[in-house]
């Protein structure tokens, strides 16, 4: 479901509402003529019904004010559709599904930052988004989940942690980890998982030295082949197809750090007439190419990483310091932190083991990192206009050691902590922010 009107809906007006539906090739027991028809419920109670002109779409109202779908008000509502015959009235291919209705936009560019950057806005308010970098990886499974119950528990204790928001970095999760992010009120950032090759960060000693000798090389992007490129945009497709009707998927990021970078005025292009709304964050890490396309549509958001080693060596001066243009974007922080800790008898691979960040002894030390990083990350968020952060990250994953928790889920940090860790950052980013855009 897609609404249609957001800033008349979030105003407390009736909201219009898209459904469309997929139907198999086959007509089975409906015939040509056919007609969608849904009924809409909320708290038990119907509250609209529509038809529409043929089987595929029908779009219909529901009275305001409406309950808009958010992390603190995960409000979902359910709905039947049904095939119904044309001549005969009667209605077979029955479903029922649940959807969320939200509004996506961004700040008035009149209002910009200090560094000229915009606002990330969930129905027409500012909203910080405090996330946690998610790579999905389980010890005696890999990428699938071990079982049902472990992927609930897993939802509901990042959201315990206190965020809000969980990136979902290169990997695509089962449908029913994003059904549980839309009950659970959390929001995703959904990553296209990278192929292919790397375009060689700005600061990469060979890259320099190419460029030096060849003054016109191009290498912000990767050249794909034909077949790389095939494989590339009919899996981008077919990801962003299954995953659209999710409330809780509120960003696209087609790319990260350069890896498998090519086409991304193209990309982008293509996530904006089909992307369902969301914001895009085409280049998470440093390979933002505005400044090569200036004026050129390249997505919603700058996004920088920072592990506080070089360039930067401090979260603060982050924005204040990157060399590309993000006026009239909005700020994110897509990845930072990376503090480690060993887990003895928890470790995928002991002998080489290792984190982005400073590497703790014991658990209480790192709480202690932890907040202390909150602090600096504080500072961060009353210096730029940063709408969302994503620390790195909820599990470790085989070598790496610089998850909240263990490979096999054991915590390393109390949740008390880290709601601690999330009320620092959230009071900064409201303590240093103007009144409402």
């Amino acid at each position: 479901a897609r609404l249609l009107n957001g800033p008349e809906a979030s105003a407390g007006g009736t909201a219009l509402v898209h459904v469309q539906v997929q139907l198999e090739p086959s007509l089975g027991p409906c015939g040509v003529g056919a007609r969608l028809l849904v009924v809409i419920g909320f708290a038990g109670k119907e509250v609209a019904r529509g038809e529409g002109e043929g089987p595929f779409a029908v779009d219909f109202e529901i009275p305001g004010p409406v309950s808009l779908w958010s992390p603190e008000d995960p409000a979902l509502y359910t709905g039947l559709a049904a095939l119904c015959e044309a001549t005969e009235g009667s209605c077979s291919d029955v479903v029922e599904f649940q959807f969320g209705l939200r509004w996506l936009s961004m700040s008035d560019p009149g209002k910009l930052g200090p560094s000229q950057e915009r606002e990330l806005l969930l129905n027409g308010k500012l909203i910080f988004q405090h996330g946690v970098l998610y790579q999905a990886y389980w010890p005696e499974s890999l990428i699938t989940p071990p079982s049902t119950d472990a992927l609930i528990d897993e939802v509901q204790r990042i959201k315990d942690f206190g965020f809000n928001l969980v990136r979902v970095h290169a990997a695509v999760m089962p449908a029913l980890f994003y059904y549980l992010c839309d009950q659970a009120g959390l929001l995703v950032w959904q990553d296209f998982p990278a192929g292919d090759g790397r375009a060689l960060p700005l600061w990469d000693q060979a890259r320099a030295e190419v460029e030096q000798r060849y003054s016109n090389a191009a290498l912000d992007e990767i050249v794909r082949t034909d077949e790389s490129r095939a494989a590339f945009w009919r899996e981008l497709q077919a990801m962003v197809s299954w995953l659209s009707p999710f409330a809780c998927i509120v960003c696209w990021v087609p790319f990260n750090e350069a890896w498998g970078q090519a086409e991304t005025i193209e990309t982008v292009r293509w996530l904006r007439s089909f992307g369902g709304d969301r914001w895009i964050n085409a280049a998470s890490g440093w390979n933002d190419i505005s400044d090569v396309f200036p004026g050129v549509d390249l997505g919603d958001i700058a996004d920088v990483h920072n592990y506080e080693g070089p360039p930067f060596e401090r979260l603060n001066g982050t924005f204040v310091n990157w060399p590309l243009p993000f006026a009239g974007k909005a700020l994110a922080l897509g990845e930072y932190g990376g503090l480690g800790l060993p887990m003895d008898n928890h470790e995928w691979s002991p002998d080489n083991s290792w984190a982005y960040g400073v590497v703790s002894r014991t658990s209480v030390e790192l709480g202690e990192a932890l907040l202390s990083m909150a602090d600096r990350l504080a500072t961060l968020l009353c210096e730029s206009r940063v709408s969302a952060t994503v620390y790195t990250q909820w599990n470790d994953i085989e070598t790496e050691v610089n998850g909240l928790v263990a490979y096999d889920r054991l915590p390393k940090v109390s949740a008390d902590v880290m709601r601690e860790f999330a009320r620092r950052a959230a009071e900064a980013h409201a303590r240093c922010r103007p009144g409402a855009p």
